[in-house]
């Protein structure tokens, strides 16, 4: 066998391997992004709701529904979720 078939067949497995490597890598990341957009839906969803139900306050009615996250804030602050009057 020549040195030059040689180096040549030793090229293509190397460009074959390289190949395998990049399509693998490539499956794993598609794998990937599936499963975390399915988590990403699931964390989406309605997780429950806040119903005033009575009130003397002006500002918050009755009747009045917040719907509720995984982390969910109440307070006086106007950036709050569910802001209480003073």
């Amino acid at each position: 066998m020549e040195p030059a078939s040689l180096l040549l067949g030793l090229r293509v497995a190397l460009a074959l391997l390289l190949y395998a490597f990049l399509a693998a890598l490539l499956w794993m990341l598609w794998r990937d992004l599936r499963a975390a957009a399915k988590t990403s839906t699931a964390r989406t969803q309605k997780l429950g709701r806040l119903i005033v139900l009575e009130s003397i306050l002006p500002e918050v009615a009755a009747g009045t529904v917040y719907p509720l996250a995984s982390v969910t804030a109440l307070g006086r602050a106007p950036t709050n979720a569910v802001p209480l009057p003073d």
